[in-house]
């Protein structure tokens, strides 16, 4: 967790996991592995449920309308399946500023040398 660091939970998968998860606005984590299977866990990492497509799953998902999670297959098809969330969580997880630009309007630090001898 993020006070103690360390592992609250873990969830083994039938393969590797690329891609990015996606939480929705009621805890629901959605991801898939590399052997095609489409993962939802709770909160707590239990499994709600689970689909199995013909191709590996390394897209990213989003929920892209209520209870409408999309994401794209190894094979170049877009998947658009039901789903518990109605919307992404509010937290900045997993895009920054929830768009596909990754939008954030805030102050940007000047880049600092990374040795005190290095010239200003």
């Amino acid at each position: 967790d993020g006070v103690s660091h360390k592992i609250r939970w873990q969830f083994e998968t039938d393969d590797m996991i690329e891609s990015t998860p996606c939480i929705g606005d009621d805890g629901t984590i959605y991801f898939g592995d590399n052997s095609g299977w489409l993962y939802a866990l709770n909160s707590h990492g239990d499994k709600k449920w689970s689909a199995k497509f013909e191709a590996g799953i390394r897209s990213a998902g989003t929920i892209a309308a209520p209870k409408l999670l999309t994401f794209a297959l190894d094979d170049d098809v877009l998947v658009a399946v039901r789903c518990d969330s109605e919307e992404l969580n509010e937290a900045g997880w997993p895009k920054l500023g929830h768009d596909n630009f990754h939008s954030f309007l805030g102050p940007v630090a000047p880049p600092k040398p990374l040795s005190e001898d290095a010239p200003e």
